[in-house]
C-alpha cells in the first residue's frame, strides 16, 4: 500500500472482488478508475472519487477509448487489474460452443489484448503491474465447468508469458488465484447450469452444484 497516488485501472468493478479492491484503493489515496459494462453498476464508486469508464472488453473501441481516456488525463497507468470474467458452468458435451467462444473472448482474448494496450505505456516509464484475477479451478479438472476451467488456465499461461517478457522493463505480471464465493455472479451461472443441463443425463449432478451454490 506504499504506492498511493498510483494511477490503477480495474476491470469488472461493478460487484464482487473487483468493487471490494476499488474501494480499498481509493481508501489508500490511489486513483482508481473503474470500469464496467453497466456503468450505472459503479455510481457508489463515483461518489467515492472513483473515476468510472463504461467498457466491454469484448470490443476493442471500448478498451481503446479506456486507456486514451486514461492517458490524456493522467499521463501514465500505473497497474492495471484484470478482474474482468464471464463464468459459464457446464460440462463440455452440453455447453452451446458460441458461448464457449464468448467465455475465451472475456476471461483470455479481452485480458490479452488489454494487457497489450497498456504495456506500451509501462516500458515507457519502466516501471508498472498487471495483476490478472484468475481462479483456483484454473488447475482442477471439475466435471461442470470444463470451459471455465480451461479459460482459466490459458489466461495462467499467458500471464506466466506476458511476466518474463516484461519483466526486463520493470513491469511485473501478478497472477492471483481467487477462491470460491457465493456471488449473484455465480447463483446465475448455476442457475444456467441447471436448464442447460436438462435432458443430457447431468441433471442430478447439476442439482447438487445448485444446493451448493444456495
Amino acid at each position: 500500500m506504499e504506492n498511493k497516488d498510483k494511477v490503477v485501472w480495474i476491470t469488472g468493478a461493478s460487484s464482487g472482488i473487483g468493487k471490494a479492491i476499488s474501494k480499498l484503493l481509493l481508501e489508500y489515496g490511489y486513483v482508481v478508475y473503474a470500469s464496467a459494462r453497466k456503468k450505472e453498476k459503479l455510481l457508489d464508486l463515483k461518489r467515492l472519487g472513483a473515476h468510472i469508464m463504461q467498457m466491454d472488453i469484448t470490443k476493442n473501441g471500448d478498451m481503446q477509448n479506456g486507456i486514451d481516456e486514461i492517458i490524456a488525463n493522467e499521463g501514465r497507468i500505473d497497474i492495471l487489474i484484470n478482474n474482468t470474467r464471464f463464468g459459464l458452468l457446464e460440462m463440455v458435451e452440453g455447453a452451446p460452443i458460441l458461448e464457449a467462444k464468448y467465455q475465451f473472448d472475456v476471461n483470455v482474448f479481452g485480458l490479452a489484448q488489454l494487457s497489450q494496450l497498456v504495456l506500451p505505456y509501462m516500458k515507457r516509464e519502466k516501471s508498472g503491474k498487471i495483476v490478472m484475477i484468475s481462479s483456483i479451478y484454473s488447475n482442477r479438472n471439475v466435471e461442470l465447468s470444463g470451459w471455465y476451467n480451461s479459460s482459466r488456465y490459458a489466461l495462467e499461461a499467458i500471464s506466466s508469458s506476458i511476466r518474463k517478457a516484461a519483466k526486463p522493463f520493470g513491469i511485473d505480471v501478478i497472477l492471483s488465484e481467487k477462491g470460491v464465493g457465493k456471488s449473484q455472479r455465480n447463483t446465475v451461472a448455476a442457475e444456467t447450469l441447471q436448464k442447460i443441463s436438462e435432458g443430457k443425463g447431468y441433471s442430478k449432478m447439476a442439482e447438487q452444484f445448485w444446493h451448493w451454490q444456495s
